[in-house]
């Protein structure tokens, strides 16, 4: 989890403004890692350079508000099947979920990147992916993603406070 830190890091040192996204569905078992990720980070962070959104299962649904934000970096915090240890963590371009094997929300997510393209931003977008353990009507976490979240959660707040 070290070079995924040092990779978020590296990320964001350039950023003036970010948009943080989190994605999924409550009621799903580990598909509500990003609004929940998005709920404990909004609760933290009070930034006015930093907008952090609980976007449910339909993004798309945001773009209006990410437009006038005009972020140079748009983080989405989602449940997406990359293969990996359930609860392990991986930061993807968006372009990539087309490989990946699940995300919930993978058609309306790359549909709301070439929509926000289409309309001027010029934002890198990235996909902040936990593998999920367990993924059906369930509410909660698992306990290997609730790990992950805190870790992820703990070093994000502290990259985001140095911008």
């Amino acid at each position: 989890m070290k070079s995924f830190i040092d990779m978020l890091g590296n990320v964001v040192a350039g950023c003036s403004r970010i948009a943080i996204l989190g994605v999924g569905n409550e009621l799903m078992g580990d598909d509500g890692v990003g609004i929940i990720a998005a709920r404990r980070l909004s609760a933290i962070i009070n930034k006015p350079c930093i907008l952090v959104l609980e976007c449910g299962v339909a993004p798309e649904a945001f773009t209006s508000i990410v437009l006038r934000f005009q972020p140079d970096l748009i983080l989405i915090l989602d449940a997406v099947d990359f293969g990996g240890s359930p609860g392990s963590v991986s930061l993807l371009d968006i372009s990539s979920l087309d490989r990946a094997s699940i995300s919930t929300h993978k058609p309306s997510l790359t549909i709301m990147a070439k929509y926000l393209e289409m309309n001027g931003l010029k934002a890198r977008i990235l996909v902040l992916a936990i593998q999920p353990q367990f993924i059906g009507f369930n509410v909660g976490l698992s306990d290997k993603v609730e790990e992950s979240v805190n870790f992820v959660l703990r070093y994000l707040v502290e990259i985001l406070d140095s911008i």
